[in-house]
């Protein structure tokens, strides 16, 4: 009888070893699963703030090309030109002047 009384404690300790290594991985994968949910937040996060900085990379492109264009445009003939007559007030010496009354 002492025989059986051992096997069956032992089948008992076999079996708590068993649930408690069960309950572990359980545990292990629901943390894994949480931390997974995390990542993919995160992730969802940084994309857009990928996005809206490759829209203001964008932006500042398009604002060197005017910033490019504008200057090309000052060193031409017709801008200086255009800043003599207004800012300083030149004329052409054969141009005659109406102002009015």
């Amino acid at each position: 009888m002492s025989i059986k009384l051992k096997s069956k404690s032992r089948k008992k300790k076999k079996n708590t070893g068993l649930a408690a290594l069960i309950v572990i991985v359980v545990l292990l994968l629901a943390g894994m699963g949480v931390a997974i949910h995390n990542l993919s937040d995160k992730s969802a996060v940084y994309a857009s703030r990928e996005a809206e900085l490759e829209s203001l990379i964008a932006a500042e492109k398009d604002r060197a090309d005017e910033y490019a264009e504008m200057t090309r445009y000052r060193q031409t003939l017709k801008y200086i030109e255009m800043i003599a007559r207004e800012k300083l007030g030149l004329v052409y010496p054969d141009e005659i002047i109406l102002k009015p009354d």
